[in-house]
């Protein structure tokens, strides 16, 4: 499965618009406040999903491994906030590090949520 609109990407992209001079700090800078407000609503989005137990009932920890991947984010783009008012290269390349761990969980999460409902789907008929 691919996830185009994965915020891995979003962040990815960022970083090599501002590498490449096609971005200036401040203007990265407010991109991050714009992708950390998108995570922070995914991360609402699915706490607020409602996960019944007695039909699915990995869902809560599937939910917070969810949550878990979002704050990767996070942290991804607070790290590239540190490579922008630094310069400090290692940052940037940690930060897509953190980002791609998070997209990773995401992938996961996605794959096996799908596959269990399909078993779901073949059980009702």
């Amino acid at each position: 499965m691919e996830f185009p609109n994965s915020p891995f990407f979003l962040l990815e992209r960022l970083l090599d618009e501002f590498r490449s001079g096609q971005r200036t700090s401040d203007n990265v800078l407010e991109s991050l406040d714009a992708v950390h407000d998108y995570v922070e609503q995914l991360t609402a989005q699915m706490l607020a999903f409602p996960v019944q137990a007695e039909v699915f009932p990995e869902g809560h920890d599937l939910a917070a491994q969810s949550v878990a991947g979002f704050e990767r984010f996070a942290d991804a783009a607070e790290l590239i906030r540190e490579y922008v008012e630094s310069g400090e290269e290692a940052r940037a390349d940690q930060a897509l590090e953190v980002a791609h761990e998070g997209h990773e969980t995401l992938v996961g999460l996605f794959t096996s949520t799908y596959k269990k409902v399909q078993e779901l789907q073949n059980e009702v008929g």
